[in-house]
């Protein structure tokens, strides 16, 4: 036999062989299902959030290139105002050292100074009376020291006569007699009372302004409407009435405008990209998912991302704590536009439990939802070229159900906000 005839026969007894169990049509079916999925290119999953991180990246690059031009314009100044002082302090030494030579000179002045060997009448007559003040201070010296030794007690008499006669005969000074009374006692080395000193001024310090004072100094200052913008960033996470979220970035440009001290609107534009995830089967039974092919078998679990845009409205309420500081306080409303959702689904198999199929459902319509209601409490700072930094923590409940799954959510999250000041 040769090999043809034997390949013939092994072909034939295996085109009529049949598995035990062996189903046409599962097969069909499982081929059916695979011609069924859809294969997305992974940029057209991300369009949207390419061309809006595009958008915000353009924006943060303007925004830094603003900075960085005002900030050298600056610079600039700031170094020919420091030119011109280096000359001007060159030229005060110049001057100061010509100040010092100029004193160091010996002068041309000619002095005569006349020199005359009798005095005149009137120079004797204070030489006399300088000699008899010398004379009256040696004798209470002496009486003086007497009192000391216990013999003062003669002193008196011995002072009257040589002083009245000498005084006398000169006829410049007349000093009044001595008395009988004891010179008074030396005051003691230390004194019972509390010695003078002067208090240091204690140090100054800055007074704090009440909010009343700091809202009426604004309100002088003020003039119209002021407006800032900025962008924001968000961290915040929702919580679903049915699955399990994270933490999600939102982006966006907001703006404020000041209508008083204490009351502004704020209003802008944000961007986030939102996903959970729902893996109670119970739940899943439950909901009315897009997209769900029941002909897969049971749901095991299902994953929700969600692109959405949020259009705020909130008046926020500020208190001054200090002149650079202010505490906040706001409610508002925001609407919310989504733009994308998909849908991805986990499907177990019934000959398999182990085994899961992966389907995936789109949907890319703008739908608009009534919203969520904001709070938010927290703290701007004034920064240096006045630009503020808002930090604060905020709350968002649902109104209504979002999305194409109708699922009530609330948002709890931190946002920072960089105000630039327009107007």
């Amino acid at each position: 036999m040769d090999d043809h005839k034997f390949d013939d026969i092994i072909k034939g007894k295996m085109n009529d062989y049949e598995a035990p169990g062996f189903d046409p049509s599962a097969l069909s079916a499982l081929h059916r299902q695979m011609d069924s999925l859809t294969v997305w290119p992974w940029y057209s999953r991300y369009r949207t959030e390419l061309l809006l991180g595009s958008g915000l990246m353009l924006c943060t690059l303007i925004v830094l290139w603003s900075q960085w031009y005002y900030n050298n314009r600056e610079t600039l100044a700031l170094e020919k105002n420091s030119v011109l002082l280096s000359v001007q302090q060159s030229q005060i030494e110049q001057l100061q050292h010509e100040i010092e030579v100029l004193r160091s000179l010996p002068p041309d002045t000619i002095r005569i100074i006349e020199i005359k060997g009798q005095p005149a009448p009137a120079t004797e007559g204070y030489v006399q009376r300088i000699k008899t003040l010398e004379y009256i201070i040696q004798k209470m010296t002496e009486s003086e020291m007497a009192h000391k030794d216990g013999v003062g007690q003669n002193t008196s008499a011995s002072l009257d006569t040589p002083l009245a006669s000498s005084v006398n005969e000169s006829g410049y000074f007349h000093a009044p007699n001595f008395s009988s009374r004891l010179m008074p006692r030396e005051p003691d080395k230390e004194s019972v009372r509390a010695p003078f000193t002067v208090k240091a001024p204690a140090e100054t310090r800055g007074r704090q302004l009440s909010a009343r004072t700091i809202r009426d100094l604004e309100k002088h200052y003020r003039k119209g409407i002021g407006i800032r913008v900025g962008p924001a960033i968000e961290i915040s996470r929702g919580f679903y009435d049915t699955g399990n979220s994270r933490a999600d970035l939102v982006f966006g440009v907001l703006g404020d405008f000041i209508v008083s001290p204490s009351l502004s609107f704020e209003t802008g534009a944000k961007y986030a990209h939102r996903t959970y995830e729902i893996t109670n089967g119970a739940e899943l039974s439950g909901m009315q998912l897009p997209g769900v092919d029941p002909s897969l078998g049971p749901l095991a679990a299902a994953d929700v991302d969600s692109w959405m845009a949020e259009f705020p409205i909130n008046l926020k309420y500020c208190y001054p704590l200090s002149m650079k500081t202010h505490l906040l306080a706001g409610i508002g409303y925001s609407s919310i536009l989504y733009t994308k959702q998909v849908f991805e689904y986990y499907h177990e198999l019934s000959s398999d439990p182990s085994a899961q199929i992966n389907t995936s459902h789109k949907i890319e319509q703008f739908t608009l939802y009534p919203g969520m209601l904001n709070f938010s409490l927290g703290v701007s700072k004034e920064l240096k070229h006045k630009k503020i930094l808002e930090t604060s923590l905020y709350y968002q409940h649902g109104l209504s159900k979002l999305g194409a799954e109708n699922a009530q959510a609330n948002f709890l999250g931190v946002r920072g906000t960089y105000w630039f000041m327009l107007k």
